[in-house]
């Protein structure tokens, strides 16, 4: 319905006639609800005049540009006139049975939804101001809902270049290109245009920029002058709703919390006095909730299935962790370790083989692609979609819920829930999940440290950090320090790179000493850590020291400080990627946006621009190149060739078979991981192609050994490049390169099935990213059921288990193939070679 509506409405803003509409608009529609609502033939008649009843209303009441985006209306009829559907009865013994039915769709939506659809040309210059404000306002709005500022700042923006003409109808068109503004970092052009507009003719279009501009100089830091404006406001236009919650927020930004709680009641009593009840509880909330009751009392309605199936999961949270079931389900390791002179105690663990094949039975049901190194954006489709198969699985098997993995998974969804404006039950429904894993984390670790670099530890750890996140969203800094305090102590290595957020956070809160001893912890640090050491000092009154740090600080990274210090400034171009440059451009503007408000809260600010402290000297060209000295004269210079890449070859194929007994499930293994519709970065494969490694020589040395390890590495990783490169040789090819593929490595039936059970291994790893492309990997039909069947047949190595079925139970084939294992195993490559192609050739 949606498309075909579109459609209408392009076709209504281009005046396409009344009768060419109804023609066209009464099939289509009837045609797309008959798909998906089928109605009887008896009813088919009926239904068509109906629709034919809608064509007339919708292209009467839509506004067109042409009419001064006014509704055109429609020619009236005649009761006893012929009908306009093309009967040839009379109106009243034909359609005029439909004649009170109303349009199914709200008309106030309909300009709405004729802005967000009409062309650029039809919103600019005097065409616009003909545009009703109020529409005007709420499609830029849904346009910055849709991410689309840009085009909100493109149409609304010149509207606002000369705004004589406007008034407080205006109002919401303003905020929306405000918001605009704000998310495409103008924020020198919005401040300008917030500064412009408080002195508009319009008292309410006026206060609103005031308001606006208010907020702006508080996140700016410029607590002063933001009270300053706020009184002037207040004068100006004392009984204006908005500022009633605009006086508790800046109360509440600064800490001044009690204050905001005595200040509430009157501000309510105010509100109620203007008949404005939901706004007076808005305002008692806010004073002893925080700021964000207010957004989260507006959304706690929850209908979607998948929140209320998310909430039913997170209800059965246990309340408290068996700690003596919980240790029987891992091993634990304690070691001491030193570093730079202290002696601690660090943990890994590992689960058991009881919660190994739990773990693995959650995996191939609930499918969730896990994120490379510390970023925390998974593939969770598949889980969001089977909550309710997720919970009854975890009241089937009531460890799960000790299970890191398990855990991992679910705050991994729980973090694609649980955005900034969803609702407060969700928040709190993630909280309960997250405040046991970490209880979880508690017991197994204790005070000891607990390292990322340990892989098995990585799960609880970013269960951590996915904590640390749900903070973020709402608004709990007090918690997220609490959390990221934990997580570099827990590994000092900070992964995370939370120490970044950790000082300047204790040095707003005044804790500057505790900024100074964790900063202590990382010599050396990245940019911007000296200019915040700077900051520290100068809120302990060690002026001379922080002079010094600043001027160094500034001499080697000058971009922060000049991004710092002018009042108002735009985002700068984005660098060219990947990544962002350690020092550059853009880093400096998000220091500027995080921590400028630090700055100036402490005064550091007017002290780094009092300093006046001048650029550094920019680098000395280099110097010319002296003439080339004669042949006869000239000395033999020694020239440094660059190591050349050694090609995978028969050698290094000699040295693999060598060490490892079952070659084929290492090639399988690794065309597994080159064939994966998602990039796997060496870490999520690699222990396990070592792991098949099983003849290494015996060496009597740690020189010897730590060789013999290098060489095999070296030795499969050219064996990754090369099943790479075939890959990439082959993308325009119609079918696998089957021959180079498995040539002499699986022409055998029990090679075929060994190197069908590497590449399903391998495939495993990714389980989520092959469902999405339609494959499941745990399926018992299609492509990776022949892989399946025949990785079941293939030979177990010792403690190496069995395929598996998705509920644990061996996967146990018959030894008679319906056609040998190479054909087979071929038929199921060829099957999957689109998928992979189509991968590499538009990653996502």
């Amino acid at each position: 319905m949606k498309s075909v509506l579109e459609e209408g409405i392009q076709r209504l803003l281009n005046d396409q006639p009344l009768a060419d509409f109804c023609d066209w608009f009464a099939p289509a529609m009837a045609a797309e609800l008959q798909a998906k609502h089928p109605v009887a033939p008896g009813d088919a008649d009926g239904a068509s005049r109906y629709q034919r009843h809608v064509a007339r209303q919708l292209w009467g009441q839509m506004p067109v540009p042409s009419n001064r985006w006014r509704a055109r209306g429609v020619p009236k009829l005649e009761r006893n006139g012929p009908c306009h559907c093309g009967s040839g009865r009379k109106f009243k013994q034909c359609c005029a049975e439909f004649e009170h039915a109303g349009l199914p769709i709200d008309p106030d939506q309909l300009l709405v939804m004729a802005l967000e659809l009409a062309d650029p040309s039809w919103l600019t210059g005097d065409k616009l101001r003909q545009v009703p404000a109020l529409a005007l306002g709420y499609t830029a709005m849904n346009w910055n809902g849709a991410d689309q500022p840009h085009k909100t700042v493109a149409v609304v923006g010149p509207l606002f270049a000369d705004a004589k003409a406007l008034d407080g109808r205006h109002e919401v068109a303003l905020d929306a290109l405000v918001d605009a503004m704000q998310r495409l970092g103008q924020d020198r052009q919005r401040r300008e245009l917030l500064e412009r507009m408080a002195q508009h003719a319009d008292k309410a279009l006026a206060t609103a920029a005031r308001a606006r501009l208010v907020s702006v100089l508080s996140d700016q830091g410029e607590v002063e002058q933001a009270w300053k404006l706020f009184h002037e406001t207040s004068r100006f236009n004392p009984n204006d709703p908005q500022l009633w919650p605009l006086e508790l927020t800046l109360l509440l930004t600064q800490g001044r919390g009690e204050e905001a709680r005595l200040r509430a009641p009157l501000l309510a009593a105010r509100a109620r006095q203007a008949g404005m009840d939901g706004l007076a509880g808005a305002l008692l909330s806010m004073a002893q909730e925080g700021i964000e009751s207010v957004y989260d009392g507006m959304s706690d309605v929850i209908d979607d299935p998948e929140d209320l199936a998310w909430l039913a999961l997170a209800e059965a949270t246990p309340e408290t962790v068996d700690t003596d079931a919980l240790h029987a389900l891992y091993r634990v390791d304690r070691y001491p370790m030193e570093e730079d002179g202290q002696t601690f105690t660090t943990v890994s663990i590992k689960p058991v083989k009881k919660l190994a094949d739990m773990n693995m039975r959650w995996r191939r049901r609930f499918l969730v692609g896990k994120p490379e190194m510390t970023w925390l954006d998974a593939d969770v489709d598949t889980l969001l979609g089977s909550l309710p198969e997720a919970l009854a699985f975890l009241q089937k098997n009531p460890t799960a819920w000790l299970s890191a993995e398990v855990l991992d998974d679910l705050l991994l969804a729980a973090r694609e829930l649980c955005e900034i404006e969803s609702p407060r039950p969700l928040h709190k429904a993630a909280q309960r999940v997250a405040d046991h894993a970490l209880a979880v984390l508690r017991a197994l670790v204790g005070d000891a440290q607990f390292h990322w670099i340990e892989q098995d530890n990585r799960q609880l750890l970013r269960c951590l950090a996915l904590a640390v996140e749900l903070t973020h969203a709402t608004n709990d800094m007090e918690r997220g320090l609490g959390l990221m305090q934990w997580g570099l102590a827990l590994n000092p290595h900070d992964n995370h790179g939370w120490r970044a957020q950790v000082a300047p956070m204790l040095v707003e809160m005044g804790r500057q000493q505790e900024a100074l001893d964790l900063m202590a912890q990382y010599p050396d640090d990245m940019p911007p850590s000296e200019h915040v050491r700077a900051v520290a000092l100068f809120g302990l009154g060690r002026r001379d020291e922080a002079d010094a740090v600043l001027r160094l600080a500034h001499q080697r990274y000058p971009i922060y400080l000049n991004t710092l210090l002018p009042d108002t400034m735009d985002a700068p171009p984005e660098e060219p990627g990947p990544g962002m440059r350690v020092g550059g451009v853009t880093a400096a503007w998000y220091h500027r946006v995080e921590w400028r408000p630090m700055w100036v809260r402490t005064g550091a600010l007017a002290w780094a621009r009092a300093l006046k402290l001048p650029d550094p000297p920019p680098p000395k060209p280099p110097k010319a190149a002296k003439p080339a000295a004669t042949r006869k004269t000239a000395p033999k210079a020694a020239v440094h060739k660059p190591a050349k890449l050694t090609a995978f070859d028969e050698k290094e194929e000699k040295r693999l078979r060598k060490t490892c007994s079952d070659y084929p499930r290492l090639r399988g293994l690794l065309q597994a991981v080159v064939w994966s519709p998602q990039m796997l970065m060496p870490n999520a494969w690699l222990p396990q192609a070592l792991d098949l490694h099983d003849r290494m020589p015996n060496c009597r040395t740690e020189a010897t050994a730590n060789k013999a390890l290098s060489d095999t590495l070296n030795a499969t990783m050219q064996l990754y490049n090369h099943v790479n490169q075939e890959l990439l040789d082959n993308l325009s090819e119609a079918k696998p390169p089957l021959l180079a593929m498995l040539g002499s490595v699986a022409p055998t039936h029990e090679a075929a099935c060994a190197w069908a059970a590497g590449f399903v291994s391998g495939c495993e790893l990714v389980l989520a990213a092959w469902a999405r492309s339609g494959h499941k990997v745990t399926g018992q039909t299609g492509s990776f059921g022949r892989l399946r069947a025949l990785a079941a047949r293939a030979d177990v190595p010792l403690g190496k288990d069995r395929v598996v079925r998705d509920d644990g139970s061996p996967l146990l084939q018959a030894m008679d193939a319906a056609a040998p294992a190479p054909a087979e195993l071929a038929t199921a490559l060829a099957e999957l070679w689109p998928v992979v192609v189509a991968n590499r050739l538009n990653p996502r």
